[in-house]
């Protein structure tokens, strides 16, 4: 068969992915060079919107750590070493993550569910910026926390930082805190949002442990922050 009948067979609505599937893999038993003007990215863009893409993960590829990298391992292994520590409600183990998440607002009220019929929204809508969610989670004790902040700096680290301290874990000894490497995480954070007796008191009461690079799923807020996302329990609401 053809390149061209291949592609133009290709359907397009979104109910569609078993046959996009199938369409795919036929795709990918031929052997042939398709026309400058089909390439992929144009494929994509003119007959498979982004959402079909994404709906085909075992076609999406993902950074992986170079083989034998010490730098990683030995980040790996500090951090996995970690969760192996047991529970002390002295020193607990605390995960944080943050993630940006855009605020949107119905143009249209919302028809509610009825008898047979889910609830009905309108596909337009109306941006409302955006905020910043940090999540820190101690997987020992079973619980988490969501702060909302409007902005995504270094000083907002260092707040959050202060509250889980003071306001959380008022009482223990250290905190240890497991995060990524996102260029805000720092203690110089701290520095740069209090005096330098304070910052150097909140440092004295925290265990930093840094995920790898290119390896931030071994964090358990990060995680958490997927299952919340995946489950539809962080809208987007004004």
């Amino acid at each position: 068969m053809e390149f061209m009948e291949l592609v133009l067979g290709l359907p397009t609505g979104i109910r569609q992915i078993g046959k996009i599937r199938a369409r795919v893999e036929q795709l990918g038993q031929h052997q042939f060079s398709p026309p400058d003007q089909f390439r992929p990215a144009t494929l994509a863009i003119s007959l498979l919107s982004t959402p079909h893409i994404a709906r085909l993960p075992w076609r999406q590829q993902w950074v992986i750590p170079p083989q034998a990298n010490a730098e990683f391992v030995c980040a790996m292994e500090d951090v996995l070493d970690v969760y192996t520590r047991p529970y002390d409600p002295a020193r607990p183990v605390v995960c944080l993550d943050e993630l940006s998440k855009q605020r949107v607002a119905e143009t249209r009220v919302p028809i509610p569910t009825e008898p047979g019929q889910p609830e009905r929204v309108d596909y337009e809508y109306e941006r409302r910026g955006t905020a910043n969610l940090f999540l820190t989670g101690e997987p020992l004790a079973g619980h988490r926390h969501v702060t909302v902040t409007k902005h995504r700096t270094a000083v907002d680290f260092a707040h959050e930082v202060r509250d889980l301290l003071e306001v959380r874990y008022p009482h223990a000894e250290k905190v240890v805190l497991v995060m990524d490497n996102l260029n805000t995480h720092k203690p110089a954070a701290l520095y740069e949002a209090f005096e330098p007796a304070v910052a150097r008191a909140l440092l004295e009461r925290l265990e930093i442990h840094h995920t790898p690079k290119h390896g931030s799923w071994l964090n358990m807020a990060e995680i958490e922050f997927s299952i919340l996302l995946r489950g539809g329990r962080l809208g987007t609401g004004p």
